[in-house]
């Protein structure tokens, strides 16, 4: 058996150990934690959507947008006429060469179509 939370003298904390503590205690889904103004998202005009301050657990995972600031993502413009639903994630990817990992707020557009709802 390892410590995990304790002073070893040397670095030895593993993400994968993090990550599995945060599942033990707060399950293995997506959440956004109580802290901050909890990732709200807020129309700042019509081409840009600011989320706020937070923290988000993926998977055991845990990814924070600092306290006191906000996260700025662009909506492309629509056409006249047409209507659609843009999503905003969060996507994670772990990069397989050197298995650096990253959590970021991305907007995926849906393809346009004729206004019908």
């Amino acid at each position: 058996m390892e410590i995990i939370t304790g002073y070893t003298g040397k670095p030895h904390v593993t993400s994968e150990q993090d990550r599995d503590v945060n599942i033990g205690v707060v399950g293995e889904g997506s959440y956004v934690l109580q802290t901050g103004m909890q990732l709200a998202a807020e129309v700042s005009s019509n081409n840009e959507i600011k989320i706020r301050d937070g923290v988000l657990m993926h998977q055991g995972c845990t990814a924070s947008i600092k306290k006191n600031t906000y996260d700025s993502l662009t909506i492309i413009n629509g056409s006249q006429g047409m209507k659609r639903i843009d999503l905003i994630v969060a996507r994670y990817e772990k990069n397989q060469d050197n298995r650096t990992e990253g959590l970021d707020l991305k907007v995926i557009q849906e393809h346009r179509r004729n206004q019908t709802r």
